[in-house]
């Protein structure tokens, strides 16, 4: 649904600018959507942090 509807902004609306915006956003939110889950999955199994550097 989420592509079809970048795919409309992009190739039938001729708005790049708005489709370009939606897009980043949407990249954004899984990035944080994923951090979320590796935090809650660390805490919740209990596994130390270990740093490489």
């Amino acid at each position: 649904f989420i592509g079809n509807a970048l795919v409309d902004l992009f190739l039938q609306s001729r708005n790049w600018p708005f489709g370009s915006a939606i897009a980043i956003t949407l990249v954004l939110v899984s990035v944080v959507v994923l951090i979320a889950a590796n935090r809650i999955s660390t805490r919740v199994s209990g596994a130390r942090r270990v740093d490489l550097i």
